[in-house]
C-alpha cells in the first residue's frame, strides 16, 4: 500500500522511531532507505518554520489528530497527523500524512474569485430537517459580498445562520420552494420584491447536495424600464386613438371642404357670370352715355367679378388636390412642357421670354397635377419679371446636400427638378411665406390670387415630395422640386 501509495506517508512507532514511508514522502521529508529504525528527531527535514517533532509528541500524548497546510517545492499540501491505533484500541505511534492540494487550492481559488467578484449575489445553503425529515428551514453555509450588500447584511455574519433568522419578515413560501427544489432536482426561477430595500429581484435556485445555490440579480431598473415602457405604451395607445379620432374629424372637414368646392363651383359661379355677362353687356351699351368717373366705376365692378372668378377657381383646384385617390399614370415632362409653351403663348411673345428646358425624365405621376405645377411656377416667372427680356431654366440635377440635410433625406433616394429665372426675386426671410394661402409679397402691382404656390406645394406633397424656393430681391429666384426617385420610369441621362 505504501509502496503506490500518491501520498506521502510515514509510520512511526510510540518511540518516534521510522517504521515504514512511502516513495513520495522521501522527496518531501528527506528520507533515504537507511532511516528506517532511525528517529525521526534525527533526520534534518525539508519543512522549514514547522516544528514536525513537536506536532507528533502532541499527537502522541493527546491521541488527538492534528492538520497543517505546509507549502513544499512550489505545492501545497495538507499535512496530517493521526494516531496509530491497533485492533486491541491502543496507541502504537502515529501516521503522517502528506495530500498534495495544490490543484484544488488553485480551483477553490478561481472559484473564490467568481464568487467574490460577481456582480450577482451568491449564496449556499444546507437544509435544515425535523425529525421526520422534512425540510422545515435553511442555513447559510456561504455567501459573496455582492449579496450581502444586496440584503443589508454586515459582512462576514450570514454564515451559520438560517432563513428565518436572516430574513423573518419574510413569507414560509420560499422556503417551501427551496425545499422543493432540494426534494425534486428541479431548477427554479422567480422574482420578488425585497420590502426591507425597495427592491426588485430575480432569483435562480440550484440544488447542491442536500441544500441549495442561490443567485440573486437586482432587476429594479429593469422592472421601472419595463413599467415606463408600458405607460408610454399607454400613453400611446390614448394618444393613437386621439389621433384617429382627429382624422375622422379632419376626413368630414375635408368632405366638408368637398362639398364647399362643389358649391363653389356651381351656386357662386354662377352669379359671377351673370355679373361679368350683364356688366359687359351694359358696359357696351351705356359707356358713350357716362362720364370718365362713372365708367371707371362699372370696369372696378367687371374687373372685380373676374378676380373673383379667378379666385374661386383656385381655391375650387386646392381644395380638389385634397383626393389622394386619384391614379398616377406615366408622363413625360417634356411634353407637358411643351404643351404649356403653347398654352402660354401669346404672353411668352409679348415679353420676348426665353424658356429653355434640356431632357427632363419619364415619370408616374397624376398627370393634370403636374401640368398645373409646372404651368403656375412658369407664369410666376414670367408676371414677376420687369426684365426687357425674361428667361426661364428648367432642368434636372442632383438634390443640393444642403437641403436633403435641412429636409432630412437621403439625396440618393430622391431627384431634383428646378425652374429658375431672371426676375424680381424676393427677399430670403420670405422662402417659406410665399407658399402660403393668399400670401402676395408685392400686394396690387401684380395681377394673382396667392393661391398659385399653395397649390404647387401641394402637389409636390401629394407626390410624397418636397419644394423649396430661393431667391435675392431683384435677381431673379429657383425652385427646387425635390421627389421620390421610386416615380422615376426613364430617368435622364
Amino acid at each position: 500500500m505504501l509502496e503506490s501509495s500518491g501520498i506521502g506517508q510515514i509510520l512511526l512507532d510510540k518511540n518516534m522511531n521510522i517504521r515504514r514511508f512511502s516513495p513520495r514522502a522521501k522527496r518531501l521529508v528527506n528520507l533515504i532507505d537507511a532511516d528506517i529504525g532511525r528517529s525521526i528527531i534525527d533526520i534534518t527535514n525539508n519543512l522549514r518554520d514547522l516544528d514536525l517533532v513537536s506536532y507528533i509528541r502532541d499527537v502522541l500524548e493527546t491521541n488527538e489528530p492534528y492538520e497543517h497546510e505546509v507549502h513544499i517545492e512550489g505545492c501545497y499540501y495538507l499535512m496530517q497527523i493521526n494516531p496509530f491505533v491497533r485492533r486491541d484500541g491502543k496507541s502504537d505511534g502515529v501516521v503522517v500524512n502528506f495530500i498534495d492540494i495544490t490543484e484544488s487550492l488553485r480551483l477553490s481559488s478561481i472559484i473564490d474569485g467568481i464568487f467574490n467578484s460577481s456582480t450577482n449575489g451568491i449564496a449556499a445553503k444546507k437544509a435544515i430537517r425535523n425529525k421526520q425529515g422534512k425540510i422545515v428551514d435553511f442555513e447559510f453555509l456561504a455567501a459573496n459580498r455582492t449579496a450581502e450588500r444586496m440584503f443589508g447584511l454586515p459582512h462576514g455574519t450570514i454564515a451559520g445562520k438560517t432563513m428565518t433568522e436572516v430574513f423573518p419578515w419574510r413569507d414560509k413560501k420560499y422556503i417551501d420552494l427551496y425545499a422543493e427544489v432540494v426534494n425534486t432536482g428541479v431548477n427554479a426561477r422567480f422574482e420578488f420584491f425585497e420590502e426591507n430595500r425597495k427592491r426588485w429581484f430575480e432569483t435562480v435556485v440550484v440544488k447542491m447536495l442536500d441544500g441549495i445555490v442561490t443567485t440573486h440579480t437586482d432587476i429594479t431598473d429593469k422592472k421601472e424600464a419595463a413599467d415606463l415602457i408600458t405607460r408610454n405604451y399607454e400613453d400611446l395607445r390614448t394618444t393613437s386613438m386621439k389621433l384617429i379620432d382627429a382624422n375622422q374629424q379632419l376626413e368630414r372637414s375635408n368632405f366638408d371642404l368637398l362639398q364647399f368646392a362643389s358649391v363653389a363651383s356651381h351656386d357662386l359661379k354662377e352669379p359671377l357670370r351673370k355679373i361679368q355677362a350683364f356688366g359687359n353687356v351694359l358696359h357696351s351699351r351705356v359707356k358713350n352715355k357716362l362720364e370718365d368717373g362713372e365708367v371707371g366705376y362699372l370696369n372696378k365692378i367687371i374687373n372685380a367679378s373676374g378676380r373673383m372668378q379667378t379666385l374661386i377657381e383656385d381655391v375650387l383646384t386646392l381644395s380638389k388636390l385634397s383626393n389622394s385617390e386619384i391614379p398616377y399614370k406615366k408622363i413625360n415632362l417634356n411634353e407637358i412642357l411643351r404643351r404649356i409653351v403653347e398654352d402660354l403663348e401669346i404672353v411668352i411673345r409679348e415679353k420676348s421670354a426665353e424658356l429653355e428646358f434640356g431632357e427632363l425624365p419619364v415619370m408616374e405621376a397624376v398627370p393634370g397635377q403636374f401640368h398645373q405645377l409646372f404651368q403656375n411656377l412658369i407664369s410666376n416667372s414670367l408676371k414677376f419679371n420687369n426684365k426687357p427680356n425674361p428667361k426661364i431654366r428648367i432642368a434636372q440635377r442632383n438634390v443640393p446636400a444642403d437641403f436633403a440635410m435641412e429636409l432630412m433625406i437621403n439625396p440618393e433616394d430622391y431627384f431634383c427638378i428646378t425652374v429658375a429665372d431672371n426676375g424680381i426675386g424676393f427677399e430670403s426671410q420670405y422662402k417659406e411665406k410665399i407658399f402660403g394661402v393668399f400670401q402676395r409679397l408685392h400686394g396690387r402691382n401684380y395681377e394673382g390670387t396667392g393661391i398659385g404656390l399653395s397649390i404647387a406645394r401641394k402637389i409636390v406633397e401629394n407626390h410624397r415630395g418636397f419644394i423649396v424656393a430661393d431667391g435675392q430681391l431683384n435677381k431673379g429666384a429657383t425652385f427646387f422640386i425635390i421627389l421620390p426617385s421610386s416615380l422615376l420610369i426613364v430617368p435622364c441621362e
